[in-house]
């Protein structure tokens, strides 16, 4: 049906003007109502060609851009909710820093093709598990990468997707490095920090490319707290406002008060995710957002 949809329109647009005056020119009169009945098809099949026309170019701009913007993103620029000269905006959300451990060794000692497929292979599993809980990914440091949850679309409970994210990252990391195994090679560990509270949302850079990112001091939090899974036995490393938005729930577990590089103390709490199989793992549901407030 969508197929035949363009050539009947461009057909209905060009066709009846043609035929009404064909019909002048012989000298046939319609009565009112039946020149009020062609002209309302007119005007139909001119907005049937103009929505057609609407509809592949968002395809097209999925389809080019699906890769390079986060689904979160490119669901409110295509929906005219987000787009430059937004005023940026504080709000509450949770930051997601992720990194390999011994990495910079690895690379310098591994030819770049070899180091591009296996950052590919993280990558791919990392963000599928971010885009699985309705996570935006921010930026790709080099091996690590930022995130966050609850923007631009929001969440019912941001740190809790964050944390099942995760989870998900730490299970899908096993089929990549039994592959690793099976060619000899050293699995690839990596450490995880959460950290939520307010930030600054929108817009960043020059007129010809701007990026959507979030700016404050709970970014620079969550990639400290990823910085203690190196010397803390826990791959999941958050802050104590993450772990009281779940309950404290699922296993975390107290750390106390750790000192953080170029931060005060906070206290922190440190996660072994239970992992299984990930042919074993039942599909998660999608995050639900959160409801509107009402005016």
């Amino acid at each position: 049906v969508q197929t035949c949809a363009l050539p009947i329109s461009v057909i209905l647009v060009f066709a009846l003007p043609a035929v009404a005056l064909l019909m002048l020119w012989k000298g046939w009169w319609l009565p009112g109502g039946s020149l009020a009945l062609l002209a309302f098809f007119a005007f139909g099949a001119r907005a049937a060609f103009d929505a057609r026309g609407q509809i592949r170019e968002r395809r097209f701009l999925k389809e080019a851009f699906g890769s390079y913007v986060s689904p979160q993103i490119l669901k409110e620029i295509l929906g005219g909710r987000l787009r430059p000269g937004v005023r940026a905006h504080r709000q509450r959300i949770a930051i997601f820093h992720c990194n390999i451990r011994g990495f910079t060794a690895r690379a310098e000692a591994t030819p770049p093709e070899a180091v591009m497929s296996l950052l590919n292979d993280y990558f791919g599993v990392a963000t599928e598990a971010i885009y699985r809980h309705g996570g935006t990914t921010n930026k790709f440091l080099g091996d690590g990468l930022l995130a966050f949850f609850g923007a631009p679309q929001p969440l019912e409970n941001a740190e809790r997707c964050a944390l099942e994210a995760a989870q998900d990252l730490l299970e899908g990391l096993q089929d990549v490095n039994e592959r690793l195994r099976q060619q000899g090679q050293p699995p690839l560990v990596v450490g995880v920090g959460i950290h939520t509270g307010e930030v600054v949302l929108g817009h960043v850079g020059g007129a010809t490319h701007q990026e959507y990112t979030a700016i404050g001091a709970v970014v620079n939090m969550a990639t400290r707290l990823e910085d203690l899974t190196r010397t803390l036995p826990y791959p999941v490393i958050c802050s104590a406002p993450v772990a009281d938005a779940v309950g404290r729930a699922g296993g975390l577990q107290d750390l106390g008060v750790q000192p953080l590089r170029e931060q005060a103390p906070i206290a922190v709490f440190g996660w072994q995710p239970p992992l299984s199989p990930r042919s074993a793992v039942e599909p998660v549901p999608p995050p639900q957002p959160a409801p509107e407030a009402r005016t």
